[in-house]
């Protein structure tokens, strides 16, 4: 059985691999459906700090700098953090089953990161990271449609952990903490054929 130390070498040896992939993100069609969402629920947000937990170079987080928010770039790759730092980008160095805050974000971003977090181990991060938020915080949650869980595109450089699921397991790892507000399925990648579900959630 994979360890989570195991987990993690093997994901930071494949998104060294990939450093410059993460740039250039308001023109691929995932993340500009991600900011629209964003942009669409922003009346609701009751301050500006966000966590972005798996921010790789920070492309995203710049995005909504730019659009007057205090991003936090939270991530485990060092070299993506100095790409997110030479963006003048605030940052830390952990992960999330790591990471703790004093304070409280209005908005977190897990965009594609909890993949890589065992399905053991899901709970207690939902749970982590509701407890970082206030009653109407919002929470984007992007994560692969399936339901299984282990190594995937081995043998090439992007060999990762992903744990995947279903839209209903999702609804309900989160439905203590969380509602719905809206839900996206539309983006399949070309180079996988994987579907990505987009759950905007919002604090109870």
């Amino acid at each position: 059985m994979l360890k989570m130390e195991d987990i993690d070498d093997l994901n930071l040896k494949a998104y060294a691999a990939m450093l410059d992939k993460f740039e250039n993100v308001e023109q691929r069609p995932f993340y500009v459906k991600v900011l629209d969402l964003i942009e669409r629920y922003s009346p609701l947000l009751h301050g500006k700090s966000v966590l972005d937990i798996g921010s790789a170079s920070g492309a995203f987080a710049l995005l909504l700098k730019n659009r007057g928010l205090e991003v936090l770039c939270l991530d485990t790759s060092e070299p993506m953090l100095e790409k997110c730092r030479e963006k003048d980008l605030q940052t830390a160095h952990s992960r999330i089953q790591d990471y703790s805050s004093k304070g409280k974000y209005s908005l977190v971003l897990a965009l594609s990161s909890l993949l890589h977090v065992k399905k053991s181990e899901f709970p207690d991060q939902i749970r982590k990271i509701a407890a970082m938020q206030e009653s109407g915080g919002l929470f984007i949650l992007s994560m692969v449609h399936g339901n299984s869980e282990g190594i995937v595109d081995k043998g090439t450089f992007s060999e990762r952990f992903f744990s995947m699921y279903s839209k209903d397991e999702l609804l309900s790892a989160t439905k203590d903490y969380y509602h719905l507000l809206d839900f996206d399925d539309s983006y399949v990648s070309r180079t996988r054929s994987r579907r990505f579900m987009i759950f905007v959630l919002q604090k109870l």
